[in-house]
């Protein structure tokens, strides 16, 4: 997305991993002394690609019903304390979006993954990397209500620190079947807060084909076997070579994402239908989901509901009838008009305070747009345009234990 982050880095990891021009050569993998010679030989059952449809782990096609959470946790950032209030009420999020048909969620991770500090309000561990422990147990808690979790790397044009962030990411969670990874968000498009424009590598194939055939590498040299879903160029709107066998997977287990969002558009139209089913919709050769959708792409856009809903119905429409592979909206909590639950910020005045969602969650309008338009005729099989819905919440509904819910297949 065309929305960036200051990462405030620690001074260790920056001295550390100094951007250079040419990337290291993977070395060979880490290996976890927790984990026994005898069960790295051991096959990790997974979810598998198979020509353009994903299967589960009882072999059945998958179709992503998603959604992003902790947008701000993993970020190294200065957020106001959204990351840490994110945190605090996942389990909270992760029921409610259960009970109306999510099956996946996404999580940005940066390289602050590796900073030796925990996470504010978070207790320190004996391990060198506390914030990759609390991703731990967050993607525990996530597989615990049976969903997958998509682990996205994030905001680096630096090859050499994507391989070390890459590599930790991948020994760590190998044996886990429910666990995906993106090697890089938007690579070379969203790298900083402070750009102008476009950086120059942003819509440029042939680097991201180097760099993406580098970070598989890594990742599979790791022996993580799972799933990887490759993000495009051009803030990964645009797919329209990856049919040509730019890339090279061992397990033949890529999946790809598509980007959108409103900017100024007022409406979805015929003719930006078209743009997207030249950009990516018309793809067949692989799995294709759209990893990332948004109602606000910030101040400078238009941003507008109608475009927002309207497209919706297009996501579901290609994925019921053109063998699109699902959404994941963006994203769960946060403190723009992305955010899929209302925002209470602050309820007390005090900006020291955590901010939190209003509880119980409520649905925002975007998040009645996503999961009216999207999730429940996805999950049901009903038409996408004026479904008569027996469960059809209005903004203002609690969503939450005991309420109308949907279960997760």
């Amino acid at each position: 997305m065309k929305k960036h982050i200051a990462l405030l880095m620690t001074t260790l990891l920056l001295a550390s991993c100094s951007k250079q021009t040419t990337p290291e050569t993977p070395s060979k993998p880490i290996r976890d002394p927790r984990v026994s010679s005898q069960a790295l030989r051991m096959p990790v059952v997974t979810f598998q690609v198979r020509g353009s449809t994903i299967y589960d782990l009882n072999n059945q096609p998958f179709t992503v019903r998603g959604a992003g959470v902790l947008y701000h946790t993993f970020m190294g950032m200065d957020d106001g304390g959204y990351g840490i209030g994110d945190l605090q009420h996942l389990p909270e999020q992760l029921t409610s979006l259960k009970q109306m048909g999510v099956n996946l969620v996404r999580i940005f991770v940066t390289a602050s993954i590796l900073d030796p500090t925990p996470l504010p309000g978070t207790k320190p561990t004996a391990t060198p990397y506390p914030r990759l422990e609390t991703l731990k147990q967050a993607v525990d808690t996530i597989n615990r209500e049976g969903m997958v979790a998509l682990i996205a790397n994030s905001y680096s044009d630096d090859p050499n620190l994507n391989v070390q962030v890459l590599k930790v990411l991948a020994s760590t969670f190998r044996g886990n079947s429910l666990v995906w990874l993106t090697p890089m968000n938007e690579p070379n498009c969203a790298v900083s807060e402070f750009q102008t424009g476009d950086p120059p590598h942003c819509g440029d194939w042939d680097v991201w084909r180097t760099q993406q055939n580098l970070y598989i590498k890594t990742i599979r040299d790791q022996r993580f076997v799972g799933p990887l879903l490759i993000n495009g160029v051009a803030y990964s709107q645009d797919l329209t070579r990856v049919s040509e066998g730019l890339l090279s997977d061992p397990n033949n287990n890529l999946i790809f994402g598509a980007h959108r969002y409103g900017d100024h558009h007022v409406s979805f139209t015929a003719t930006e239908e078209q743009e997207v089913q030249q950009l990516w919709a018309n793809i067949t050769q692989y799995p294709v989901v759209i990893d990332e959708v948004g109602a606000d792409n910030g101040e400078d856009f238009l941003n507008s509901p109608e475009w927002t809903r309207g497209f919706m119905e297009f996501a579901c429409q290609w994925t019921q009838h053109q063998g699109g592979d699902g959404a994941i909206a963006f994203t769960s909590y946060t403190s723009d008009g992305n955010s899929l639950f209302e925002d209470a910020g602050y309820d007390d005045g005090n900006e020291d305070d955590i901010p939190s969602p209003v509880l119980p969650l409520v649905l925002t309008e975007w998040g009645n747009t996503f999961f009216e338009k999207f999730v429940f005729p996805v999950k049901t099989g009903l038409p996408c345009i004026d479904v008569i819905q027996p469960w059809e919440p209005l903004p203002g509904d609690v969503i939450g234990p005991g309420d109308p819910s949907l279960p997760v297949n």
